[in-house]
C-alpha cells in the first residue's frame, strides 16, 4: 500500500493527514492519561506520517470488514431465530387449533351421549311408573279379592250358627275378627 500511496499524490497527502491526526490524538490521550498538561505536540516527518496513516487506514479497513461481517452474521442469526420463533409460534397455533377442534368434537359426542342417556332414563322412568301402576292395580285387586272372600266366610259362619247371647271373646272358639263382626255384643 505504501508504494501505491507514493504513486498517487492525493492518496499520499490523505494518508499523511490521517497519520498526523492519529499521532496528535494518540499523543494527547497518552499525555492526559499520564497526568500531564498538553501544550503542543510536534508533527511527524512526512515518511513517518505516511507510514502511520497507511497503517491506520489498513487497520481501519480490516476492522471495518471484520465489523461488517460480524454485523451481517448477527443479522442473519437474528433472521434465523426470528424465522424459527415464527415457525414455533405457527406450530403452537396449529396444535392449539387441533386441540380446540378435538375438544369441540368431544363436546359434541358428550352432548349426544347425554341426550341418549336422558331418553333412556325417561323410558326407564316411564316403564317404572307403568310397573308401579300395574303393581298397585294387582295389589288392590288381590286386596279386594281377599276382602270379598273374608266377607263371604263371615256370612257363612253367621248363617251356620245361630246368634248366641252376648258372649265375651273366646280365642279357642272363634277368631277375633269373627268376634268383631258378630252383632250380638
Amino acid at each position: 500500500m505504501k508504494t501505491e500511496a507514493k504513486k498517487h499524490e492525493k492518496f499520499s497527502s490523505f494518508c499523511i493527514l490521517v497519520g498526523q491526526q492519529s499521532h496528535q490524538i494518540s499523543s494527547r490521550l497518552t499525555a492526559i492519561a499520564s497526568g500531564f498538561k498538553v501544550i503542543a505536540i510536534n508533527p511527524l516527518a512526512e515518511e513517518e506520517a505516511l507510514s502511520q496513516g497507511i497503517s491506520f487506514l489498513s487497520e481501519f479497513f480490516v476492522f471495518s470488514v471484520a465489523g461488517g461481517i460480524i454485523i451481517v452474521e448477527f443479522a442473519r442469526s437474528e433472521m434465523k431465530s426470528a424465522q424459527k420463533a415464527e415457525q414455533t409460534k405457527q406450530a403452537e397455533a396449529e396444535f392449539r387449533q387441533y386441540l380446540e377442534d378435538r375438544f369441540s368434537k368431544l363436546d359434541q359426542k358428550l352432548e349426544t351421549m347425554a341426550k341418549r342417556i336422558e331418553t333412556i332414563e325417561q323410558k326407564q322412568n316411564s316403564e317404572q311408573e307403568k310397573q308401579k301402576e300395574v303393581k298397585c292395580v294387582i295389589i288392590s285387586a288381590i286386596y279386594q279379592h281377599f276382602m270379598l272372600l273374608f266377607c263371604q266366610r263371615l256370612r257363612q259362619e253367621r248363617e251356620q250358627k245361630p246368634p248366641a247371647a252376648a258372649q265375651a271373646f273366646n280365642p279357642q272358639k272363634e277368631s277375633w275378627i269373627t268376634w268383631l263382626w258378630r252383632s250380638d255384643h
